[in-house]
Parts: C-alpha cells; structure tokens; sequence
C-alpha cells in the first residue's frame, strides 16, 4: 500500500520521521514533486480565496498524488510547542482537503498537540500505527526508529546542511571562509525551502558569493529562550 505526503507546511520539519514511521510498518512512501507552476495553479483553483499560499499549495500538492497512492497523509497539527497554538487552518487542515471538490484518497491523519503534554506526539503515532497494523512491537520499533532519523535530520540541520538537499538524500553546506558578509535566513521553513514560491531564494544568495546562516542551526531552546 502506498502512502502519499504532500510537500508543504511542515512536512519540511518531520518528514524524515514520517518517512520512517510508515515504511517501517510496510508501506510505500511517495511525496510530492516540487512546487510548479501547474500545482500552483491547481492550488489557487481549489482552496479557499481567503487562506494564505502555504495553506493553498496543500492543496495543489495533494492533488498531483491522488492517481499514485492509496492513502494521503495529513496531520492535524494543534501546537509544537507548549502554551502555543497554531494556525487554525493548520487544525483543520484534514477535514478542508476532505471536504474540498478534488477527488482525494482517504485522508490518514494524526492530531499533535504538545500544549500541555510534550509526550502527545508518542501517543498519537502509537493510536495511529495500532490503527494499520496489529503488532505493538512493530509499531514502536517504528516510532523509535522514526525518532533516529529525525535526531540525525536535526544534527545535520545544526551543523549547517541545507534542508531542501537532505529531503532529496544530500548534503549540501557551502561557506566561504574569506567571505565578510553573513546572511541570517529567517522564516517559516515552507516558505524558506520552497524554491518555487520563493524564486530560489537561498540558491541566488548563494550565488552573489554570501555565506547563509539558517534558523535550524541555532538551538530551538536558545530561541525559545531569547
């Protein structure tokens, strides 16, 4: 069985670990294309005028999977951190795509919300897996494989890898010792790492000889912190 996830939103910041979590249980794992003009276009015609671009592409994205998978995967996301929620659009984002006019598959999703429980993500992917397969074991040996991946993502992330050349199984760190001016990129990683909508943000930078400084490399409990 095959199991499609779409390339927006914060499939930039799990996907090594969602990648994991269902090939470990069995299934196929095949995720979007890239951003182009033909799912920006599909995205525009089908998602609510009112919803920003990031939350538009799901749906563009989505649909290019419809016809390659059996089930698409797309979390329900409430909060990724404590004391702070996301998007409402992200909350329903599951029950908008399957109310949308596209014909999608069925739409497999787990709810996060570490408000107040940072263990809830360990709860969620364990209802989840029992939901697919009926050995417990098989389901946390995949949850504490899907978290080494996501360990080892992270440790790339920090010591400078770009994200967008670690999705495609690359690695990719260029600075220039003798370069004087350091660039800080900040912002939401869909929007960062999507080439597409950003027009090629990061490679053109990297172009005028500058060295980039990404939000991944710096310790997320400094910035929680600060």
């Amino acid at each position: 069985m095959k199991v499609g996830i779409p390339r927006t939103l914060f499939f930039y910041k799990f996907y090594p670990f969602w990648k994991k979590f269902f090939e470990e249980l069995g299934f196929d794992v095949i995720i979007s294309e890239p951003t182009n003009k033909e799912i920006l276009d599909l995205s525009v015609r089908y998602a609510p005028s009112e919803a920003c671009l990031p939350v538009k592409l799901a749906y563009g994205h989505s649909w290019s999977l419809k016809n390659k998978v059996d089930i698409l995967f797309v979390p329900r996301i409430v909060s990724i951190e404590q004391k702070a929620y996301m998007c409402p659009k992200f909350l329903g984002l599951p029950d908008i795509l399957r109310n949308s006019k596209i014909d999608l598959p069925f739409i497999l999703d787990v709810e996060i919300d570490r408000r107040s429980d940072p263990f809830s993500s360990f709860d969620a992917f364990l209802k989840l897996g029992k939901s697919l397969v009926k050995d417990r074991r098989k389901v946390l040996h995949a949850y504490f494989s899907a978290r080494k991946d996501l360990k080892e993502y992270e440790r790339l992330l920090h010591e400078g890898n770009r994200l967008d050349y670690l999705i495609e199984g690359e690695k990719y760190k260029e600075r220039n010792d003798h370069q004087t001016l350091n660039i800080g990129v900040i912002g939401h990683s869909y929007n960062i790492y999507d080439r597409f909508i950003n027009n090629s943000l990061l490679d053109n930078l990297s172009k005028l000889g500058v060295n980039i400084y990404m939000m991944e490399e710096v310790n997320w409990n400094k910035i929680l912190k600060e």
